[in-house]
């Protein structure tokens, strides 16, 4: 469930505020609802789409099948997203549609530069602490003050895991703010440690590997020369 369309941004009520302005009433299996409109719907799939970098082939299909079926003011998407400081999103969501499923771009669209990567984490795998220790939000927010919100919230405000990770009566609660950090440091420190030992195993085991080649090699040319 998301509360907020662009979390720790201090443009989500405007940005709110637009969509619900845009947004167009339809039935959905009979019942009354209402739909997003095309500019917004990209909008919003974009947002998500960055904000977890673009880690699933399924959110770029979506994204690439509305991009081109031709229903949206690319006009409109450009005045919002500069209004609401998410045009670099677009840019790079675009970008990356393009790249992998070849999507054209409308005009008036340029890629991001050469020197972006947009795929940070593509070497990584999942529990590797460069995943971890990335504020993978970040690259939605574009003001300053935004993110330095957004690094105090991840750092310091307490979730309900770290309640869960020491129980504390109520009238001691205000500890979790201590609690917290501590936890964060605890668990990279661990991520880092079992990164680091899976890839000496991993070392470990290609230089055994290598070896059994060699050997075997050398037992062919023994036999070769007998």
């Amino acid at each position: 469930m998301h509360w907020k369309l662009v979390q720790h941004s201090s443009r989500n009520d405007d940005a709110v505020k637009d969509l619900w302005a845009a947004a167009r009433p339809k039935a959905f299996f009979g019942a009354p609802a209402f739909s997003l409109d095309p500019e917004w719907e990209f909008l919003y799939l974009s947002i998500h789409a960055t904000d977890h970098e673009w880690e699933s082939l399924k959110w770029l299909v979506d994204i690439h099948q509305i991009a081109s079926s031709g229903s949206i003011d690319w006009q409109k998407v450009m005045q919002k997203a500069e209004q609401l400081d998410l045009d670099l999103i677009i840019r790079q969501t675009l970008t990356a549609c393009s790249l992998v499923l070849g999507t054209p771009l409308p005009a008036g669209y340029y890629p991001v530069p050469a020197g972006v990567r947009l795929f940070p984490h593509v070497p990584f795998p999942g529990g590797s602490p460069e995943t971890a220790f990335a504020f993978r939000h970040l690259r939605v927010l574009r003001r300053n003050l935004d993110k330095l919100h957004y690094i105090a919230t991840v750092l310091l405000v307490p979730k309900l895991t770290d309640r869960d990770f020491f129980r504390l009566p109520s009238f001691l609660s205000f500890l979790y703010y201590f609690i917290r950090p501590l936890r964060l440091v605890h668990k990279w420190i661990f991520r880092l440690a079992v990164y680091i030992f899976q890839n000496r195993l991993m070392d470990a085991g290609e230089q055994r590997e290598v070896a059994r080649e060699g050997e075997a090699v050398k037992e062919g040319q023994r036999s070769d020369s007998a």
